[in-house]
């Protein structure tokens, strides 16, 4: 579609700054999309434009939390609603130790 518009005179245009993400995050999708995301025409998959910045770090505040997947519990690969309310109190305190309330 793009080359069907550009050969019609549109212009490309390519939007790389993230307004809302902090450096860390834009350099975590960078590395994340652009081995995967390959100019493909064959496979209609458009080529991957890296994330430019615009906003700085948060001095003091963790840019990127990993969470872990809680294990699955009972029959058929479901979760057991306590490990599910285990899981949601673990990242609750998790949360309130990165950021205190008040």
């Amino acid at each position: 579609m793009k080359e069907l518009l550009v050969a019609r005179g549109a212009a490309c245009i390519y939007l790389t700054t993230s307004f809302r993400a902090i450096p860390s995050i834009q350099h975590l999708v960078n590395a994340a999309f652009a081995p995967v995301m390959t100019d493909d025409r064959a496979a209609l998959q458009a080529g991957y434009v890296p994330l430019a910045g615009y906003r700085d770090e948060i001095p003091g505040q963790p840019a990127i939390v990993a969470l872990p997947v809680p294990k699955p519990y009972g029959w058929r690969g479901g979760f057991a609603k306590s490990a599910i309310d285990e899981s949601a109190a673990r990242r609750r305190r998790r949360v309130r130790r990165v950021a205190p309330e008040g």
